[in-house]
């Protein structure tokens, strides 16, 4: 297989023929983040997201993106941004990823959401998770009745905390595709509260997601297309969510909401709102990621198992992470719990760091 490497926007129409056909062939790959639409709304974003493009006898046969290759060393395209990534091919051909990887000089590719079902990734796991997912292929009223008899505590008392909303705070109105630019400013800035509120590392603090965001929130296309999904309370926006919609998957990405109404559950007020609105979209699954947090385990009533590893070929770089993680290893079976887990907070720390780097 000869592999070639491209920036997203340098493809031929061929070849994101190619990527659409491999892609519709294989259920594995329906989240959005496969689509040619998500590589190319990143690659806008940031100069070095690049596809790995394999041929066989002259035609595309697989495709890989990824982003921020230092030293051989590759992420997913869209770095921590991305909830799903593997590389995408025919599964009922032979696929030789080692080699693949080899062909474009790259020694390891670190992934964390990698489907179980792309069964090229299996060999290099160190960690299997499921992705949790709300199933509406049954429809919206079978999915809230199973959901009333298996969490009734949250979905018996979401009527009454949706009329003491509107008691209190105004009429609700639900606005599926918000084109407001002032709604989406609200956005980020909660979402960035929200980050720095709870310690995690505030991604808006660098320009490139929220340039990834804005362009997937432009993309109109039957392959994807962003939405941002808002709750009002008269006037008064009290939630928010952005995310993106790829044939019958609706990716659920980045829900906010205003943190001192945060006893008035308008998050899961506007959850089913978005349960409500799939069918008349076309969507049968909305896709909450992995991470057991407490509204994806109310809400999820089905898992995808994903993937958390490194595949690696033959070099330098493969080699110089199989020391860092043996030194990591030995240092765990020191007796003193500060010292033993010292390596692996920074190995942690750096990794974390780097995945918002940009070249």
């Amino acid at each position: 297989m000869k592999v070639i490497t491209k920036r997203p926007k340098e493809l031929s129409d061929a070849e994101i023929a190619a990527w659409r056909r491999l892609r519709d062939a294989n259920n594995a790959y329906r989240s959005p983040y496969f689509t040619y639409e998500f590589a190319q709304a990143v690659g806008e974003a940031v100069d070095d997201a690049r596809i790995l493009i394999g041929y066989d006898q002259g035609e595309p046969s697989a495709f890989l993106g990824v982003q921020g290759v230092i030293a051989g060393y590759a992420r997913p395209i869209g770095g921590p941004l991305s909830d799903f990534h593997a590389p995408i091919y025919d599964h009922r051909r032979d696929f030789d990823f080692e080699a693949f990887m080899s062909g474009a000089g790259i020694g390891v590719y670190a992934y964390r959401f990698a489907p179980a079902s792309v069964g090229c990734m299996a060999a290099s796991t160190d960690q299997r998770l499921g992705s949790h997912t709300i199933d509406l292929s049954e429809g919206a009223e079978a999915y809230e009745a199973e959901r009333r008899a298996s969490k009734p505590n949250l979905f018996k008392a979401l009527p009454r905390k949706t009329r003491k909303l509107e008691r209190e705070l105004g009429e609700l109105r639900f606005v599926l595709d918000d084109r407001s630019q002032d709604a989406f400013e609200i956005m980020v800035q909660w979402k960035s509260e929200q980050y720095v509120r709870t310690g995690h590392f505030n991604a808006f603090e660098l320009a490139w997601p929220r340039a990834v965001l804005e362009n997937i929130w432009r993309s109109d296309t039957p392959e994807l297309k962003g939405l941002l999904s808002t709750l009002y309370a008269g006037d008064r926006l009290i939630a928010a969510h952005f995310g993106m919609v790829g044939g019958a998957v609706w990716h659920y990405w980045f829900p906010v909401y205003e943190f001192s109404l945060s006893k008035y559950s308008a998050g899961h007020v506007m959850m089913m709102q978005m349960v409500e609105a799939c069918e008349a979209m076309g969507v049968n699954e909305i896709q909450l990621g992995a991470g057991d947090t407490r509204h994806k385990l109310e809400f999820a009533n089905m898992q995808i198992p994903i993937l958390w590893g490194r595949a690696s070929a033959p070099s330098m770089t493969s080699h110089a992470i199989k020391f860092a993680h043996g030194l990591e290893s030995a240092f765990a079976k020191l007796p003193a719990a500060s010292i033993a887990d010292a390596p692996g907070r920074l190995f942690r720390k750096l990794d974390r760091m780097l995945e918002f780097r940009v070249n």
